[in-house]
């Protein structure tokens, strides 16, 4: 069927016959071929949207190599639109020496089989796209009114090149949005313009490259005429297709990427993460971090040993940048790495790219940032399949919480015999072959600069000999996981639905705890066909989780891994001994408006002499907890020594600003509810946190032999919730009963004490669980005379001698 133009007249098109070989006219122009149509208000083009655009499309920097995903990643190069609107072109820039002619034709977005449109069929929108003093008279801001098309109608362009003659001829040769269309007889050389989504400012950036590709002349740049196109309203544009032009924003240090766990190494990697943020010491920022020229100049042993850093360039896209090595060598120890290499590569202050290299001689590096950080609050936005240098690489977008957009590409490079490499790009990786690989992940805010990084690498492997690699069509799942998260026994995922699939298989392996056997669990889901869709799986509550999902429609399966805040612990053998350590599973519990629990239960024991810290990571990842909606922490314990409980913030820079609370001793289960303001640094002040990544709850000996120790830790939960005295109340069920005279009382009273104290110590707490007093008392006849100024209120003691809890009970002053 011929395209039919589906759009409803608002003015008058204008045939000029004979003399524009039957090309349809918005209205008449000007004698340099300027039109007389434009509206009477043009655009604003500031230097905002200048830079934006010669960012996306530079000058001389060829799409193909630092841009291939605008021609190769199956984005769209027309317009569809979902509903009635107003469509409009403005006029950006040209960076041409022809003077081309700019046109658009319509057709059925539901059309299976559009054919190319004759020129009956195609309209004029600018009939020379010439700038003034450059060969017409056109204006940055020149705006035209296409016209009002119907829900359903597609927009395709045409440019013919070279086509201004005083009027408007076929040109050159005519270039289309469709690439079956346009003259070369590469089908890899047919994409002549690109299409780039603008959200805050709602319009869609239309570049053109206006010589024929197969050329030697042509420089690829895709910006010899450059428009924008808009629409009222702009939602009728369906821009989930297109691509989105990149952001100016940091991205984050290679420092902190490459490891995302994969369900094996959940408390190595809390153990790692715990003991980087106690220390301080990272290079994840440039002021840490050892420049790439000085590096590659020390004469040592262990950078004369590195493998890795031939193969990352010390420059970006430009030249210009300046690089600076961010190695967490720190994997080596947990990972199946051997060696890792990364740089961060800056333009001033601003980290704009980092890569990230590592060798694994026994096997694929396992662990791939795209496919791992959606799932650590990061939001996977797009991934397509994209030609870099002839060879098919996975290329993601993702938004970080932080608000953080990523580029990322992922790809390894397997020896083989001889001189030869096979590079290497899948989405699962069960899909590798056994081998040794060099394995590498670059991100960046800009696209121009991930893939120059790329390519620099790629050519360097082609230095040392032959490089190969698949062609598979079916590297990416069709219906994937944009974004999950699991919360209170159920997990949450966000499905990016492109097969319109109505079904999905949900498979998972799940284990209760940290140490818990793995259960499988299969469900199957009904999807709506929607490109965006959600399910909710009812796992019940767990430590972690591998999940598949596949659509009955894709033959590639999405494989990702979902986990809690893992527990652990951290002690030096010469300062612990552990007998005894169990993760207790979550029992069923009622779910509380403004609480969030932090699941699983801890029991240690053995015997200790220094510092033993049992710590908690309260989200998945190196994620923080925000604190603004909570102002408390509750939890139960018992333990043999006083414990120092730690709100460990993400902005901790020295432990010893640690803020932290005491919970005293304690043979017996406690209720804890204390204040986030109730935390102190080490001069007394009160805390100011705003988020939480980890609690350590940390147990001292007494630094000169080893002693026995016990720890228990339950319920544990972030509140906003006043304090339920009576809760408090009913820990002292197995508490010995003392005889405190008289009680209630108001300034003083006497309280008997176990026959074998001499000087015991009292520790005195309010029903919030905060230490209100503490004396040390000579015993007289089995009693200590307590004496306090404390206000009216019911009150919780414990007395001890020599670090043993032997007697506990309760009291009320009463003025």
């Amino acid at each position: 069927m011929k395209p039919i133009l589906l759009f409803i007249i608002t003015f008058i098109v204008i045939n000029f016959g004979v003399q524009a070989q039957d090309y349809n006219f918005l209205g008449s122009y000007t004698a340099d071929g300027t039109p007389e149509y434009l509206m009477d208000v043009p655009d604003d083009i500031d230097e905002a949207t200048l830079t934006m655009i010669n960012n996306a499309l530079p000058e001389d920097y060829p799409v193909p190599d630092f841009n291939p995903h605008y021609i190769s990643s199956g984005y769209d190069t027309d317009i569809h639109l979902s509903e009635r609107a107003e469509v409009f072109v403005t006029y950006v820039t040209e960076g041409a020496g022809y003077k081309n002619v700019l046109g658009f034709y319509t057709y059925n977005t539901n059309d299976v089989n559009v054919q190319k449109p004759t020129p009956e069929e195609i309209t004029i929108v600018f009939p020379n796209v010439s700038e003034l003093y450059s060969g017409g008279s056109l204006l940055p801001g020149d705006k035209v009114k296409i016209g009002d098309f119907e829900a359903g109608t597609s927009i395709g362009w045409l440019l013919l090149a070279n086509a201004w003659k005083g009027r408007v001829t076929d040109g050159l040769w005519q270039l289309y949005s469709n690439t079956d269309y346009n003259p070369e007889n590469d089908e890899a050389l047919r994409s002549h313009n690109v299409l780039l989504e603008d959200p805050e400012n709602e319009r869609i950036i239309l570049g053109f490259e206006d010589i024929r590709r197969d050329y030697a002349s042509c420089d690829n740049d895709f910006n010899d005429a450059v428009f924008y196109v808009t629409a009222t309203p702009y939602r009728a544009i369906v821009a989930s297709n297109i691509n989105k032009v990149s952001s100016a924003t940091d991205v984050t240090s290679a420092n902190n990427g490459g490891l995302e766990s994969n369900g094996t190494l959940a408390e190595k990697i809390a153990k790692r993460n715990f003991k980087r943020s106690v220390k301080q010491n990272l290079p994840n920022t440039k002021a840490k971090q050892m420049s790439v020229l000085t590096y590659r100049t020390m004469k040592t042993s262990a950078v004369n040993k590195s493998v890795l850093q031939e193969y990352i360039p010390e420059n970006g896209m430009f030249g210009t940048e300046s690089s600076y090595v961010s190695s967490p060598t720190d994997l080596v120890d947990i990972t199946n790495a051997d060696e890792i290499y990364s740089i961060d590569y800056y333009q001033g202050e601003h980290r704009i790219a980092a890569a990230l290299a590592s060798y694994s001689a026994n096997g694929v590096y396992d662990h791939t940032k795209a496919i791992c950080d959606r799932l650590n609050n990061s939001i996977l936005e797009d991934v397509r399949v994209v030609s870099v240098r002839g060879h098919q690489m996975i290329h993601a977008r993702l938004l970080r919480d932080s608000g953080e957009v990523e580029n990322t590409l992922s790809f390894s490079i397997r020896e083989a015999e001889g001189n030869a490499y096979e590079l290497c790009s899948y989405w699962n990786i069960d899909q590798y072959k056994e081998g040794s690989y060099y394995n590498f992940q670059v991100w960046g805010a800009n696209n121009g600069q991930v893939f120059a990084i790329a390519n620099k690498i790629i050519d360097k492997f082609k230095e040392k000999g032959t490089l190969v690699s698949d062609a598979q069509t079916e590297k990416i799942p069709e219906v994937f996981v944009k974004s999950g998260y699991y919360k209170n026994g159920k997990i949450y995922l966000n499905i990016i639905n492109n097969a319109n699939s109505k079904i999905l298989e949900f498979s998972a392996n799940i284990k209760k705890t940290e140490q818990s056997e793995t259960e499988q669990l299969t469900q199957t889901f009904q999807l709506t066909g929607s490109r965006l869709d959600s399910i909710v799986v009812e796992s019940g509550y767990l430590f972690d989780v591998g999940v598949s999902v596949k659509s009955n429609t894709s033959k590639q399966m999405d494989a990702l891994y979902l986990a809690d805040g893992p527990w652990g612990l951290d002690y030096l053998e010469t300062s612990a001994q552990l007998n005894q350590y169990d993760v207790i599973e979550t029992s069923e519990q009622e779910i509380s408006e403004g609480t969030h629990y932090v699941e699983r239960n801890i029991h240690a024991s053995g015997t200790i002499k220094n510092t033993l810290n049992a710590f908690r990571q309260v989200l998945a990842g190196d994620q923080s907890f925000k604190l603004n909606q909570y102002n408390a922490i509750k939890f139960k314990s018992n333990s043999t020594h006083n414990v120092e409980l730690i709100l460990m913030q993400s902005n901790l820079q020295d432990w010893e600003d640690r803020f932290s609370y005491v919970v005293p001793a304690s043979k017996v289960a406690m209720s804890h509810y204390v204040s986030i303001q109730d935390f102190k640094d080490k001069n007394g002040k009160s805390a100011s946190i705003e988020d939480v990544k980890r609690i350590v709850f940390s147990m001292n000996g007494n630094g000169k032999s080893f002693e026995p120790f016990e720890l228990n830790i339950e319920s544990v939960a972030f509140t906003n919730a006043a304090f339920e005295q009576e809760n408090l109340g009913t820990a002292l069920v197995n508490y010995q009963e003392n005889k405190v005279s008289p009680n209630p009382f108001r300034h003083q009273t006497q309280i008997l004490v176990d026959k074998d104290m001499m000087i015991p110590t009292i520790s005195v707490y309010n029903m919030a669980g905060k230490l209100v007093d503490q004396q040390t008392i000579k015993t007289n006849n089995h009693t200590i005379v307590y004496q306090t100024s404390l206000p009216n209120g019911v009150y919780l003691y414990t007395i001890q001698e020599e670090g043993n809890i032997k007697t506990g009970g309760k009291f009320v002053v009463k003025n």
